[in-house]
């Protein structure tokens, strides 16, 4: 989160930072998820993944590019190692 500080408000790569780390933390400890909803509530409000958030008045599971890029780079390394997605 503390990356998360620098981005800037209403970037799609900071709704879905904040959105990812709160979908992580939301059932272990509810007190730091509300303030990762805050922050997508206050600084997250325009984009998609805050417009939606917002509307369910908690996280989303939706992704956006920076779960997608990690999502792309994780399924080459798999490729690359010749790991079967099955496993």
């Amino acid at each position: 989160m503390k990356a998360a500080a620098l981005l800037p408000d209403n970037s799609e790569e900071l709704a879905d930072i904040v959105n990812q780390a709160g979908m992580w933390v939301k059932d272990r400890d509810e007190k730091v998820a509300n303030r990762y909803y805050q922050v997508i509530d206050h600084r997250c409000a325009k984009t998609k993944i805050g417009q939606t958030a917002r509307a369910k008045h908690w996280f989303v599971d939706q992704q956006g590019p920076s779960s997608t890029a990690e999502q792309q780079a994780h399924e080459a390394m798999r490729k690359e190692l010749k790991m079967d997605s099955s496993e």
